[in-house]
């Protein structure tokens, strides 16, 4: 059982595609200190974000849909638009 099975989120897919500069396969995903990932741009764009993005775009503004911290949920930071997942 890893870090995060015990603290209650399961894994989810994540976009490899940066949401900053759109380049395919930019994204790459670290550990940081005290077990805490962060997703960031391998391109150095300067994206990072602590939450994964989303395989899908958002499909009312065509923004980049972020995982919520919990991984239940979906949500654009762009338009305010939330999905529950599965």
């Amino acid at each position: 059982m890893n870090f995060y099975e015990l603290m209650g989120r399961p894994r989810v897919e994540w976009s490899r595609t940066c949401p900053g500069c759109r380049v395919p396969e930019a994204v790459a995903v670290r550990t940081a200190p005290g077990k805490l990932r962060f997703w960031y741009c391998a391109r150095d764009c300067g994206w990072s974000c602590w939450r994964p993005p989303a395989p899908l775009d958002c499909p009312t503004c065509g923004a980049v849909l972020m995982w919520a911290h919990s991984r239940r949920s979906v949500g654009c930071d762009q338009c305010g638009l939330r999905v529950r997942a599965g």
